[in-house]
């Protein structure tokens, strides 16, 4: 039996990376009573499946993980066992079975984001315009890889891993994006690499917060 458990990650740990993140989860449902499957071999390792790993430093209210169990775990009960074991910046939110014969990350469709942008200057009829041309125009990004001392470019439209953004709020040279990232085959486009774009439309940013909201899934 596979289930899916939803998870925050906050404050402090937002800062612990991802490998650390399936350490922090593999102690947790060892310590909980959890019976996980684990897979055969050498070295065996709990089932666990990730949808997407989490950039170091951003924080999560909506991040989840596949873990397969042994058939008679009740995953109504999984969730109150791991949070008695997690520490407070890390917690689950829910846990149910999963139905699906797809892992996560193939039943990925969008990762939505918050994003708290501090402004110098600019007014919401301002924002409105950048996004609009933001959509309008090709976007080129540039990602830069150093692979044995050799520096790769990828270059590509930013436009295609964005679905919509949305204004949520604006006062006071202060707003709330909410961002409909598209997650694909091809891979997904950084936040940050968006707030990049945008400063490069004329968005005139102070100081910026990301924060990941939660998943859709097909």
């Amino acid at each position: 039996m596979k289930v899916i458990v939803k998870y925050k990650k906050v404050n402090r740990l937002k800062y612990i990376s991802h490998l650390d993140t399936i350490r922090l989860l593999q102690r947790a449902v060892r310590r909980a009573g959890v019976k996980v499957s684990y897979s055969q071999g050498y070295n065996p390792h709990p089932k666990f499946s990730f949808a997407m790993p989490l950039s170091l430093g951003l924080e999560t209210y909506g991040d989840y993980i596949e873990i397969e169990v042994e058939d008679g775990e009740n995953p109504k009960t999984i969730k109150e066992r791991m949070n008695k074991i997690l520490p407070e910046d890390f917690k689950i939110i829910e846990v149910k079975e999963s139905v699906h014969d797809k892992t996560l990350a193939a039943r990925l469709k969008n990762v939505i984001y918050k994003i708290d942008i501090q402004l110098d200057d600019g007014s919401r009829e301002e924002l409105d315009e950048i996004i609009n041309k933001f959509f309008q125009e090709e976007q080129i990004v540039e990602r830069i890889k150093i692979k044995k001392r050799r520096k790769k470019v990828k270059r590509f439209d930013g436009r295609k891993f964005i679905e919509k953004i949305e204004i949520i709020d604006f006062k006071d040279k202060s707003a709330l994006l909410k961002v409909y990232g598209i997650f694909s085959n091809e891979g997904a486009l950084k936040m940050e690499e968006l707030v990049d774009v945008l400063k490069r439309l004329t968005l005139k940013i102070k100081d910026y917060k990301i924060v990941r909201e939660d998943m859709i899934f097909e």
